[in-house]
């Protein structure tokens, strides 16, 4: 009995070991940092950054940062925060619309973007994401037009879902695709037609709207060179897209079932520049 509370008081003493909880967002380099092409020492070192330098990290791997910035993983050990993505989020002025974002941005690696749903609970909490979206073959874009293969930077709502399957339980105005559908250039909304249209022929791209959320760049078409047919949908395969944002299967159907009405999407290369919406 006496040796097993003397285990017990020499274990009341050892200290607990503290483990550091990194969050998405800006960092400075204390020190000079090398850039990794995998989250290891091991791995191909991409570049090395300046003690001082800041930039983004956007999704966490264990204490590796994957960052926009400098398109691989850094040791954030060496790192101080100094935003995270919730504060920049707080401060602005659409967080005081919706209590739902969906941030897009990047390049990470590989053209490879990322998606994530922030919920404003106590504080803004990253709720779902993936670091494997991608978008527009020639990037991003503020001032778009039809054909660039841009998508839009900017910040705009969900208004309309559609997808070649059941309605999965979203709360927006659904439609099942069938072979009249179209997606109609000249006010940039959903159509159906018996003959061929100006637009889209949705049920052309089957795999890619499998579920499919439109998000409002140009709505109605009232700037008519700037294009339309903007969508958040189903990665059928492809390393791009034509301006949509195109994720997971498994993960689009949870962004229906999840995203509300009041929801809004910023899409945006640059981390930092979120707090401008």
């Amino acid at each position: 009995m006496h040796s097993i509370l003397l285990c017990l008081l020499c274990l009341s003493l050892i200290s607990p070991i503290y483990v550091q909880k990194y969050v998405p967002g800006l960092y400075q380099v204390k020190s000079a940092q090398k850039v990794y092409l995998k989250p290891s020492v091991s791995s191909k070192i991409v570049k090395t950054l300046k003690k001082g330098s800041i930039l983004a990290i956007d999704a966490i791997n264990g204490q590796y940062g994957l960052s926009s910035d400098a398109h691989g993983y850094i040791s954030l050990k060496d790192c101080q925060l100094q935003r995270s993505v919730s504060s920049l989020i707080e401060e602005t002025k659409v967080s005081r619309e919706t209590r739902q974002l969906v941030i897009v941005n990047g390049p990470l690696q590989k053209g490879r973007y990322k998606v994530s749903l922030w919920t404003k609970k106590a504080t803004w909490q990253e709720s779902l994401s993936t670091t494997k979206a991608y978008i527009g073959k020639n990037g991003m874009k503020r001032h778009r037009h039809r054909g660039d293969y841009t998508t839009p930077i900017g910040c705009f709502r969900f208004t309309y879902a559609f997808g070649t399957h059941n309605n999965p339980g979203t709360p927006f105005t659904y439609k099942k695709l069938n072979n009249r559908s179209y997606w109609y250039y000249g006010n940039n909304t959903y159509r159906e037609s018996d003959h061929v249209i100006p637009g889209e022929y949705l049920a052309k791209s089957r795999q890619a709207y499998e579920y499919a959320l439109f998000i409002n760049f140009n709505e109605y078409a009232k700037v008519k060179q700037a294009g339309g047919a903007i969508f958040l949908h189903c990665y059928s395969g492809h390393q791009y897209t034509a301006g949509c944002v195109a994720i997971d299967r498994k993960l689009m159907k949870r962004y229906m079932k999840t995203i509300q009405p009041a929801a809004r999407i910023i899409i945006t290369p640059h981390m930092q520049d979120i707090k401008n919406y």
